[in-house]
């Protein structure tokens, strides 16, 4: 009995899940937007006839814009630059043409990290031993800009989050594996965004 209730005090005293949200971390110019069909956790603003003129994209790399009391080191931001960047160019090579080469005519594709949770890989071991199971989990919130850098003009923008659910008990298990589901997640609502047109023919089609 003894054994419970200290698990019980552990989970109610130390921090517990994700918190995700829409942020606000002035990297985009207005967080006025709608939401993306079929992700209720991304919402964006798409100019879809002026994308549909362009090809080719370039995906750079992510910025972190964190708020102060968010701490990660500078090996796990680089180590999780890759994963997001990775994730991006899976889903928009999909819709795109992604290219290394900044020109005329090209896109770029820039998003910025504003929030990110890891779990507590020991609270999460200690609550399966002594109690029901994992009850720590994470995730990540990505704000992206889809950008004509040399006609200085931005034809598109949102938000995404996503935090870990009931499904991915395994990575309670690992810091930040929440988080990299969260990127992949959002790369597919980024990709979504891009794809969701108000005409028959899907943007898809027309850029390849």
């Amino acid at each position: 009995m003894l054994r419970v209730l200290s698990a019980i005090v552990v989970i109610v005293t130390l921090p517990g899940c994700a918190n995700q949200s829409f942020t606000e971390s002035g990297f985009l110019d207005s967080y006025e937007h709608e939401v993306v069909e079929g992700f209720d956790d991304m919402v964006a603003t798409v100019d879809h006839e002026s994308l549909a003129r362009y090809q080719r994209v370039v995906i750079a790399e992510p910025e972190w814009r964190l708020a102060e009391d968010v701490e990660i080191d500078q090996e796990k931001q680089v180590e999780l630059s890759r994963h997001l960047r990775e994730s991006l160019i899976r889903e928009i090579s999909q819709c795109m043409t992604v290219t290394e080469i900044v020109a005329p005519g090209v896109l770029t594709l820039k998003t910025a990290v504003t929030d990110i949770d890891g779990v507590s890989r020991g609270l999460n071991l200690f609550t399966s031993i002594v109690f029901f199971g994992p009850v720590d989990n994470g995730g990540a919130s990505v704000e992206f800009t889809l950008e004509d850098t040399d006609a200085e003009t931005q034809l598109a923008s949102g938000v995404g989050f996503e935090a870990g659910g009931i499904k991915e008990v395994t990575k309670r298990f690992s810091q930040y594996g929440h988080a990299k589901i969260a990127f992949d997640e959002i790369a597919k609502g980024i990709k979504a965004s891009l794809e969701t047109v108000e005409t028959a023919e899907p943007v898809a089609a027309r850029l390849r």
